[in-house]
């Protein structure tokens, strides 16, 4: 029988722990792919690495988020989401429209890993 299931759903079981999760989105109408690496460096503590920053209109620099307290790659993917989705909603709220330019390449990812 065919099940529809999340990653989530497939990857839990009590003997299961993950350990690197590779997310790639887009983010409202811009074609560019935000590709995000997650490591789980100790079982309390995730390294993620991100392709792009946010700067939008409202910003003064470009916007990464830190990563606080993420002991999990779930986690850390949410608080990137949320980051992104947050400071985009925000400039769009204020008027500005939604453009391409708004996500800036991370010059400390490296990208040769997924080419």
């Amino acid at each position: 029988m065919d099940m529809t299931w999340t990653i989530d759903e497939a990857l839990s079981h009590e003997l299961v722990t993950v350990e690197a999760v590779i997310v790639k989105f887009r983010l409202g109408i811009a074609p560019t792919v935000i590709t995000a690496r997650i490591i789980r460096e100790t079982p309390i503590k995730c390294d993620p690495q991100v392709s792009h920053k946010i700067k939008t209109p409202c910003q003064p620099n470009s916007y990464l988020p830190a990563f606080r307290d993420c002991a999990s790659p779930g986690a850390a993917v949410h608080e990137l989401v949320l980051a992104f989705t947050q400071e985009y909603t925000f400039a769009h709220k204020k008027g500005y429209q939604p453009d391409e330019s708004w996500l800036v390449s991370n010059e400390y990812f490296d990208r040769d890993e997924f080419e």
